[in-house]
C-alpha cells in the first residue's frame, strides 16, 4: 500500500480536470493500493480558494464532493506523531535541526507558511508521498517524504 498525500492545488487541478489532473490521475492509477489522504488544512485552503476565486456553486459542489473521497486527515492535540512532525519539520526548514536522516539544510533557512507546515507535517506522520504544482516542499524531499511535483 502507498500512502499519498494530495496538496489543495492537486484538489484544484482535479476539480478543473485538466491536464495536471490527468497526469495525477494517471500515476495514481499506476501504484497498486494507493491510500489517498488530504489534511483537514487542504480542505480548508480548498474552500477558502473557491470563495475567493467567486466558483459557481456546481464546481464548488464538485470539489466537495472529491474531498469527501479521500481519507481526512485532522489536527488533533493527541496525535504526537503529527506534532512531532510540525515541529521537527519547521526546526529543520529553519536550519535548526538536521533531517531525521542527519542531514542538515543544505542552503539557508526556508520559511513555510503554517498551512504548508501542517501539510508536510501530515506528510510526513502518514509516511505518505506529497503530489503537488509548487515548490514549497522541495527542501524536504527525500528527507522526510517523496514531493512528486507536477508543472
Amino acid at each position: 500500500m502507498t500512502n499519498i498525500l494530495l496538496d489543495t492545488n492537486i484538489l484544484i487541478h482535479l476539480v478543473r480536470g485538466n491536464a495536471i489532473a490527468q497526469q495525477v490521475k494517471n500515476y495514481v492509477g499506476s501504484i497498486t493500493e494507493p491510500q489517498l489522504f488530504v489534511s483537514v488544512v487542504n480542505i480548508a485552503e480548498a474552500e477558502s480558494l473557491v470563495v475567493q476565486w467567486k466558483w459557481p456553486n456546481d464546481k464548488i459542489e464538485r470539489l466537495k464532493k472529491l474531498i469527501t473521497s479521500f481519507i481526512a486527515i485532522d489536527i488533533e492535540q493527541n496525535n504526537s506523531e503529527l506534532l512531532d512532525a510540525y515541529v521537527n519539520i519547521d526546526a529543520y526548514s529553519q536550519g535548526k535541526t538536521p533531517a531525521p536522516n542527519g542531514q542538515p539544510l543544505n542552503n539557508s533557512s526556508r520559511n513555510m507558511g503554517k498551512n504548508d507546515l501542517w501539510i508536510a507535517a501530515t506528510a510526513y506522520a502518514m509516511n505518505a508521498e506529497l503530489l503537488t504544482t509548487d515548490g514549497d516542499f522541495d527542501h524536504l524531499d527525500i528527507s522526510f517524504f517523496t514531493v512528486k511535483k507536477y508543472a
